[in-house]
């Protein structure tokens, strides 16, 4: 499983997955520009894994929206993403994830009750292996 995706500027915990907003160039993705309404929509479509009492901002106070992060399974993303690559900034999706989606014909799949649980995990473990990095 992989994070993508992630801002630090809206990360709130002490432990920050992500990069600055400020470290993104804003770049165009041609397999991306292709494919741009159905990775919107997989984007967008795909199970919350989790959801957060938080409203985002961007770095010039627009309303970005609720908080929520994404899986499909295999690929795990914050709400927040979709905003950003209305905003220009293609190069926040690899082309792994693009292959990806684009292999499964941008079809979002309902979660197993096994594989949410696999995906709780590994978003915990991440953070709190992190968590005793950084200390």
């Amino acid at each position: 499983m992989e994070f993508i995706g992630y801002i630090k500027e809206h990360e709130s915990g002490l432990v920050k997955m992500g990069v600055s907003i400020n470290d993104i160039e804003p770049a165009e993705n041609w397999l991306l520009m292709e494919y741009y309404s159905e990775v919107l929509n997989y984007l967008e479509k795909a199970p919350i894994l989790l959801g957060f009492l938080r409203w985002l901002y961007d770095e010039n106070g627009e309303s970005i929206g609720p908080l929520m992060i994404h899986t499909d399974g295999h690929w795990i993303w914050p709400s927040y993403l979709v905003y950003y690559l209305n905003r220009g900034y293609q190069s926040m999706i690899p082309d792994e994830f693009m292959h990806y989606m684009h292999n499964v014909k941008f079809m979002v799949m309902p979660l197993t009750d096994e594989k949410r649980k696999s995906v709780e995990i590994f978003y915990t473990n991440a953070y709190q292996s992190r968590r005793k990095r950084e200390r």
